[in-house]
Parts: structure tokens; sequence; C-alpha cells
């Protein structure tokens, strides 16, 4: 949810959800992959846009500029839903100076399909004194039911025609969930682990299969200060896309202050402050569950070569490719084709294979 401020979370929550999910279409936008998912009670969500910092003059803005709004919706398999929307045009005091709030959309199984759709409104002749835009969107589902069964929004827009030749772009952020993607993911044919004052480095079967889900996967770098985030995945195996090529599944919550990553195919560098996780997963290849806790870190994998430098305090066991593992606060012990010792974090291990 990252640049979004939940000023609704009702039911369990907003989620993040691969396309098609269970609506069964895709929005029609080749970079759109993903969608937000609502519960059973009122979830919005809101972006507030400062345009000076997005470049534009108050020259620019005070030629009321057209401004377009785009949104696309969609319901559950099972279950009705009730879509919002409110955008407000906002002066430097962030007082409203043109609203567009089109009446809620309901949603439902006997008569509408799953199909994404649009809503689009452009302003124009608002006013001078235009300097922030307020987007806001969400809904529920009708049934109350447990769970994400509520509206489906993705691939959000606010774009700006000015006088200038150059073309318009949209201002908002992290519009279908895309922000964090990757930012789970152990890169490279190395598996590296909490360290100390000890660089830990082993070569294992398990980062041979990272490597193969990872291959193709695209540029990209990011930072954060202080986050939380959940994700909760599952794949089959079938769908040949970058990190689904194993049929996996699993859940993770994690919160920090201050992170920055770049990634890209099997590279990716990492550095953290204070952070703790929790993460429970399985696969075709292994089993296992896992709380982390961390002063602060740094890492980078570069195919076969991965290194990680911090202080922590892991605790959980796994079972896989790469052997049986144990962690209590940070000390335990590994055993299998690449055996390792931990101890308070500092860690030492043999690469057999």
């Amino acid at each position: 949810m990252e640049f979004w401020e939940l000023t609704r979370n009702g039911g369990d929550g907003w989620a993040v959800e691969e396309l098609p999910g269970d609506c069964g279409y895709n929005s029609g936008k080749d970079k759109v992959t993903r969608f937000f998912a609502t519960s059973f009670e009122l979830c919005l969500k809101k972006q507030v846009v400062d345009l000076l910092a997005e470049g534009f003059s108050p020259e620019d803005l005070n030629a009321q500029p057209a401004v377009t709004v785009k949104d696309y919706y969609s319901r559950a398999v099972s279950s009705g839903c009730v879509y919002m929307l409110t955008v407000h045009l906002l002066d430097n005091k962030k007082k409203v100076i043109k609203e567009f709030k089109p009446e809620p959309v309901t949603l439902n199984t006997d008569r509408d399909d799953m199909s994404w759709r649009q809503v689009s409104h452009t302003f124009s002749d608002y006013g001078p004194g235009l300097r922030f835009i307020s987007f806001e969107h969400g809904g529920n589902d009708t049934k109350c039911w447990k769970g994400h069964y509520g509206v489906r929004v993705t691939g959000s827009s606010v774009t700006i025609k000015t006088t200038k030749a150059t073309p318009a772009r949209n201002l908002l952020k992290n519009i279908n969930g895309n922000a964090n993607v990757g930012a789970h993911a152990t890169a490279g044919l190395g598996h590296t682990e909490k360290t100390g004052r000890v660089t830990a480095f082993d070569v294992g079967a398990e980062g041979l299969i990272n490597c193969l889900d990872n291959f193709d996967r695209p540029g990209k770098a990011f930072t954060k200060g202080i986050y939380e985030d959940t994700t909760v995945y599952a794949y089959d195996g079938l769908s040949g896309k970058t990190g689904e090529r194993v049929p996996k599944a699993g859940a993770l919550a994690e919160a920090g202050v201050g992170l920055a990553k770049a990634e890209w195919s099997f590279f990716d560098a990492e550095a953290k402050g204070p952070n703790a996780s929790a993460e429970a997963s399985a696969s075709v290849f292994a089993l296992g569950a896992m709380a982390r806790a961390e002063v602060g870190s740094v890492s980078a994998n570069a195919g076969p070569f991965g290194a990680k430098l911090g202080l922590g305090f892991n605790t959980g066991v796994s079972a896989g490719v790469d052997g049986v593992e144990v962690k209590l606060l940070g000390t335990g012990i590994k055993l299998g084709p690449s055996p390792s010792i931990s101890v308070l974090g500092s860690e030492v291990s043999c690469s057999i294979l």
C-alpha cells in the first residue's frame, strides 16, 4: 500500500492480488498486473498529489489546464460489491475548488459480469489556484463475507494536459499494488543468511531454483521511510511468469524503518534499518516458518555470489532441498548440502554443492 493513505480499512482490510484473479478478466492495460481488493466493511484509500512538487508552475496551474481522472473497478466471482470514487481539486490551503463524486455503483452477481469497468472525468473551467489533487476510491462487498470479496480497483490515473509539449503523465503512484513486488524475493544461486561480524555465503539448490524463477525479472529501484507490508501468494507453477515458475504458497508480514533496494534479473542489493518480519511458506522444494528481527543490515546478490552483514535474531525452522535449519534468537544450525552454524546472528558456513 505504499503511497496510499488508508482512510478506511474495514473488515479484513485492503489486499493486493494478481490479475486476472477471481474476476477472470485482465484490465486491458499491459502494465497493470495486479489489483487492490476490498473487504466486507468499507475500505477507502487516498493519494494527495502536490502539483508544485510534481514540477508544475503556478502559472501552468492558474491557466486551468484540463485535469483527467480515470479508474477501473470490478467485482469478485461470487459476491456483489459497492464502488466509490471522490476526487477533489484543492488550493494551496487544501480547500476544495472542485469536486467529482459520482453516486456509488453497486455490481450484482445476477446482472453484472466481472469485466473491468472504467470511470472517467475531466475537470475544466474550475478557476485559478489549483495546487493539490485528492484522489480517493474503494468500497466493500454486499454479502459481508470474511476475506476480500469487495470491489476490486486498479489502473487509476490523474493526468494534467498543459500547453507545454511534454506528454501528460500519470501523477498517481502505485496504481495497482506493484510498488512492493520483488521486495521479498531471494535472488541468485547463493543463499545468504543473517550475519553479525562475519559474512556468510553458500551456494545450493535453493539458490539455483530462485535463479530460474527470476532470471527475467525487470530492473527496478525503490526506497521507503517507515514501512509496513503484508503479502499472501499462491502460484501453481504453470503461468511461466517471473517469480511464479515454481509451485509455492505463503504469507509474509514485515515492518521497519528505512529500506532501499535495487534489483534486476538475479542481481539485487538491499539496505535496511531496524526491521522485523514473519513468514510461513511452502513449495515443492521447501517448507518452513521463520520470524526475523534485525537492528540493521546490508546485502547484495549477483548470480551465485551473495553477502550480508548485520545484527539479527532470527527464530524458526525450515526444511527443503538445501537441508534442515533451526534457529532461536539468531543461534542455530543448518544440516544438509550447505551446512552452517550461527551464534547470535554471526554465521559461518560451508558449501558442499
